[in-house]
């Protein structure tokens, strides 16, 4: 093979392979208080420069997803989000999404049910 079919070949396996990445990010684990009275919210925003073709939240403990959602596509500037009222003690939110980590920013929340306080931010990496 020539070196330009060569080169040729690698740009176009490339593109192709960019558009397929696939990355995660992970927020630690959270925990509510027995008592209940607690919201989470996991939120993802595009801070990118084009629409992101798939974003699936999870939440999740241990390693068993107890709720999924899913933006598929999340536009430019736009955020998903997903909330469970009533989660176990302690969990995580994991957030999958093709393309770069650049564009995607990833936090969950914990918030007062009665008045919609935040009470704790933990930003996913």
């Amino acid at each position: 093979m020539s070196r330009i079919a060569l080169v040729v070949a690698m740009l176009v396996l490339g593109v192709g392979a960019r558009d397929a990445l696939a990355g995660q990010l992970f927020t630690g684990r959270m925990y509510r208080t027995a008592s209940g009275g607690q919201g989470f919210r996991c939120s993802a925003t595009n801070v990118g420069s084009k629409p992101i073709k798939s974003v699936t939240m999870e939440f999740f403990a241990g390693t068993v997803a107890f709720d999924t959602f899913s933006c598929t596509p999340l536009d430019v500037g736009a955020t998903c989000e997903a909330i469970d009222a009533n989660p176990p003690l302690g969990f995580n939110c994991r957030v999958t999404f093709s393309g770069s980590a650049k564009s995607l920013r990833a936090n969950m929340t914990v918030y007062d049910t009665a008045t919609t306080t935040i009470q704790a931010l933990e930003v996913a990496r």
